[in-house]
């Protein structure tokens, strides 16, 4: 069964330790996979491991959450933002929710049935997504095959495809030659195209 890939960023310890414990007590299809202490380690974790979910503090010494959000925005990464803050204040609400965040949770607000529900709805999101993107691949693969596209038709549909796939394939055609992949470790396949 896949898993929601989750790392959780925040600059106090207990903090951490506190929503990791949380997390791993709900029992989901759930899986942590990485922690920063603050914001430039963050940034360094959420390239490395690309997860689906960050859990961010807004308030942390040298690259603050809501720089991070903003990080994460301008590279297009498809990891999504939940902004945990200490402080309810609308100002930071605001930018976040400029910043595309998927939500703003108070800390001492942070209990077991909202988090459980606020990760199904990211589980739901995220499985969703990832069925949409699959089964367009299989559109696209599959009108390949049956020479329904021209080569520039195949070269502009990849192009859409990888910028919303976290892992791709990379395609090569020549007419009457087999279509080759260049597997990145989702998915592959070699077929004829008679283009």
């Amino acid at each position: 069964m896949k898993e929601l890939r989750l790392v959780i960023v925040d600059d106090e310890e207990l903090a951490i330790q506190n929503l990791e414990e949380q997390i791993e007590a709900i029992n989901g299809p759930y899986r942590i996979v990485g922690t920063a202490r603050n914001g430039v380690q963050a940034w360094e974790l959420l390239q490395k491991v690309k997860p689906d979910v960050a859990f961010i503090d807004i308030k942390m010494p040298v690259l603050t959450g809501l720089e991070l959000a903003k990080k994460i925005k301008d590279e297009h990464m498809k990891t999504e933002v939940v902004l945990v803050s200490a402080y309810q204040e609308f100002e930071y609400a605001k930018q976040g929710i400029e910043l595309g965040i998927c939500q703003y949770i108070l800390k001492h607000e942070v209990g077991s049935a909202s988090l459980s529900k606020l990760l199904e709805q990211l589980w739901n999101k995220w499985n969703t997504e990832q069925i949409t993107t699959t089964f367009s691949v299989q559109s696209i693969l599959g009108a390949i095959v049956n020479g329904a596209y021209v080569q520039s038709q195949i070269k502009e549909h990849f192009i859409k495809a990888k910028e919303e796939l976290k892992t791709f394939s990379i395609l090569m055609v020549q007419r009457n030659a087999p279509i080759h992949f260049a597997n990145s470790g989702s998915f592959g396949a070699a077929v004829t195209c008679e283009c």
